[in-house]
């Protein structure tokens, strides 16, 4: 569908005419022929037709429509999801009291109180004031007009709009509160703005979604391979699992020595490495000394490697000194990761889409070769030596493009290998039967792994 073009009055004018100089033998088109004022009235009026396009169309852009047009955006939305906030009630509580106790005093609800401006309350229950007593409990009210106006101080509510029998006085011993004015256009947009931002980030296939086809700018690495996998027994926890086509997305350099604090003020219970996300510790790499003393993972401290955040299990004490070496993630497991986790400082760009308590770490596969042994039956005719070639490059093809978790199926090898021309029959001894491949890896192979003959 083309653009919508909206022409200027005085587009509209010299078309109308050229129109009609160009169709009829009419050519006194000068400002004070009765032609030229007919076509710029014409013209006026097309005008203010392009006008009320152009309102009609802010009419449908919740971030241009306003009041009830806005309304009436938001309950597009998911079905009327997103309803404006109504203005909102101030609740509080009511004391009421009398000079000398004598007998029990009944305080109907609906009974209204006021301030000196005029705000009213209402109480919503009912109470008393017992007979030994000159003042009542706290009785649950609430402002009889919704607003912020309905938000006022201590003791401010002291006037009695009608005096229950037996009552002489009223006060409010705390503020009244959650009063709230309607909501803006201003703040209701913005709210369907997050909404909108927020839905369907945090589920599987919203992280699949945003990370395939993540490129790193330095490295030029595509993900071209995405696989979220979430470990049964570590609850709120998951790992996003990528490859560039080529099983080389994961990249990592070195420090030594960072200084993560120095000195201390004192009471520190986390800090972050100035890189990540951070390798793990199965081979050791990431140390952490206090004053040149090491410290153990997971007894005096803990890291979250995607972040690189540590927190240590006994607050830092004053003027000590922290320093860390580690290994980290480069290139595009790290723009993977920036992706999942978002960026603070550039929400546009990165929004994020892991869930609040969840960790999620983008790491990189392990490759599992496979291995493939074929002996073919060539069909008369054709160049036997040109048929393996093309079996093995239809082998090498179907396995290479199986993603992560990719089970490589014999059948499959078998039914590729058939629909080559020139082959006749296949005796496919390796793999024997179909092969199941892990959360964690991505099947590849090769022509030193692939033989036939």
């Amino acid at each position: 569908m083309g653009r919508t073009l909206l022409k200027t009055r005085s587009d509209i004018i010299t078309d109308l005419i050229n129109t009609v100089v160009a169709r009829t033998s009419l050519t006194d088109v000068n400002d004070a022929s009765a032609i030229k004022n007919l076509l710029m009235a014409v013209g006026d009026e097309i005008f203010t037709v392009y006008g009320q396009f152009t309102n009609l169309a802010s009419l449908f852009d919740f971030q241009t429509a306003e009041g009830e047009d806005l309304d009436e955006r938001a309950k597009e939305i998911l079905g009327g999801t997103l309803i404006r906030n109504g203005a909102a009630r101030a609740v509080g509580t009511l004391t009421f009291g009398r000079a000398v106790a004598g007998v029990l005093v009944n305080i109907p609800s609906g009974t209204v109180a006021t301030t000196a401006d005029g705000l009213q309350f209402r109480t919503t229950v009912a109470g008393t004031i017992g007979a030994a007593d000159l003042d009542s409990l706290p009785i649950s009210a609430t402002a009889v007009t919704a607003g912020s106006a309905g938000n006022v101080a201590v003791a401010t509510i002291t006037a009695l709009s009608t005096k229950p029998p037996g009552v002489q006085t009223v006060t409010n011993t705390a503020n009244f509160s959650g009063g709230a004015d309607r909501e803006t256009d201003a703040a209701f947009r913005a709210r369907i703005e997050d909404f909108v931002q927020s839905l369907a980030r945090c589920t599987v296939d919203g992280i699949e979604s945003a990370v395939l086809g993540v490129t790193d700018t330095g490295s030029g690495k595509t993900v071209q391979f995405v696989h979220v996998y979430e470990p049964p027994v570590n609850p709120g926890t998951a790992i996003v699992f990528i490859d560039d086509g080529a099983g080389t997305a994961a990249t990592s350099a070195s420090v030594v020595g960072e200084t993560l604090i120095n000195p201390a003020l004192g009471g520190e219970e986390f800090l972050y490495t100035d890189n990540k996300p951070l390798l793990d510790d199965l081979d050791g790499t990431f140390t952490l000394t206090i004053d040149g003393v090491a410290q153990t993972l997971g007894i005096d401290y803990y890291v979250n490697w995607a972040s690189g955040r540590v927190f240590f299990t006994t607050p830092l004490l004053v003027g000590v000194n922290v320093e860390v070496s580690y290994q980290y993630y480069t290139d595009l497991i790290a723009e993977a990761q920036r992706v999942v986790d978002g960026d603070p400082a550039d929400r546009v760009n990165y929004p994020g889409y892991r869930a609040a308590g969840v960790d999620v770490r983008v790491l990189s596969p392990s490759i599992r070769t496979i291995i493939v042994t074929a002996v073919l039956t060539v069909l008369e005719g054709f160049d036997e030596a040109t048929v393996v070639a093309n079996v093995e490059s239809n082998i090498i093809d179907y396995i290479n493009n199986l993603g992560i978790s990719g089970d490589v199926i014999r059948a499959e090898i078998i039914e590729r290998t058939m629909a080559t021309p020139g082959v006749y029959n296949v005796n496919l001894t390796t793999p024997a039967l179909d092969i199941t491949i892990n959360d964690d890896e991505l099947p590849r192979t090769s022509s030193a792994e692939v033989t036939v003959s």
